[in-house]
């Protein structure tokens, strides 16, 4: 909110569709069907709908940003070692 930007506030317990997961994530709702289509992120049908558990949705998200940032890391890491990284 300080920087300008709108945010949404949800129940933990709720469910949200594809749509919102994928939006929460920042991803395209191609590419999240394609994580539940593979397991990544588990999911439930209401009817023929697709449903996630936010709380389920919220650690996956954790997850992915902490090995990002591991990610990360190691890139920075190695450009330092070789001489890549340099701060002027």
């Amino acid at each position: 909110m300080a920087q300008g930007q709108a945010i949404s506030l949800i129940p933990v317990a709720e469910e949200v569709t594809t749509t919102q997961a994928a939006e929460i994530l920042n991803i395209s709702r191609p590419y999240l069907l394609r994580l539940i289509d593979r397991g990544e992120i588990l999911f439930h049908l209401v009817g023929s709908h697709k449903r996630i558990v936010l709380k389920d949705l919220l650690e996956y998200k954790k997850i992915r940003d902490q090995n990002r940032q591991k990610g990360l890391q190691k890139l920075t890491d190695l450009s330092q070692e070789l001489g890549l990284y340099n701060v002027y």
